[in-house]
């Protein structure tokens, strides 16, 4: 049965706790992503895979993505749930995800958003969480699409509802002509800002003068 939707406090408090059949029920939604194994990272298409949905949780709220928790639709439906958590046989190997990352995602500043943990349930299963951290500076992360240290084709994700959404070039365009627009807008609001301080200490001089001299006569009025 289908719980209510689960809240990133939720999700934390049941990871922190290791009681990980607390999930069973929860669909997956914009942060949080479960796969019933690990990626084979010899095949082309999960080591595509695992760069598409680490960096579309990258290019929106960052989010977790647990390894271990097998899913299953709902009928008539996309939405994914956990149905079991079973766990994985062994832990993969942290340096190779870090590798294969460095060459597959552009720019490769990925693997500073990302931290990994082993995480042994109280049933004794086994569990790997790879926790994307929000990209607070506006970076977006592009996969390359044929091979590594190939700049010629990318493709690019955001997560959108519970999946990775690989976004059209249009819309890429869309994101880059609004960072360029927000760039002359500072620009601007940067140009003004001086402008106005210039003015203001311009003014303040004036008024100072202004002040002074009418000091001095009402002195000299008075002598």
């Amino acid at each position: 049965m289908l719980k209510e939707p689960l809240t990133i406090e939720k999700l934390k408090e049941i990871l922190k706790s290791k009681k990980l059949e607390q999930l069973i029920g929860y669909a997956e939604n914009n942060f949080f992503d479960a796969k019933g194994e690990f990626y084979n990272l010899n095949d082309p298409k999960d080591k595509h895979e695992i760069c598409k949905d680490i960096t579309a949780f990258a290019n929106n709220i960052g989010g977790y993505l647990l390894i271990g928790c097998g899913t299953d639709k709902l009928e008539m439906s996309r939405v994914e749930y956990i149905k079991n958590v079973e766990g994985i046989s062994d832990f993969p190997e942290m340096d190779k995800i870090h590798s294969l990352l460095s060459d597959y995602v552009y720019p490769n500043s990925i693997g500073t958003l990302i931290d990994f943990e082993q995480i042994v349930a109280n049933n004794g299963n086994k569990f790997f969480l790879i926790t994307i951290i929000k990209n607070s500076d506006g970076t977006l992360y592009f996969v390359k699409k044929d091979a590594p240290n190939s700049q010629d084709f990318f493709a690019f994700y955001i997560r959108t509802d519970d999946r990775g959404v690989r976004q059209s070039i249009g819309h890429i365009h869309e994101l880059v002509q609004q960072g360029i627009y927000f760039e002359k807008y500072l620009k601007n609001v940067t140009g003004t800002t001086e402008k106005i301080l210039d003015n203001t200490e311009k003014l303040l001089g004036k008024t100072h003068k202004t002040i002074s001299l009418g000091m001095r006569y009402d002195i000299k009025k008075d002598l």
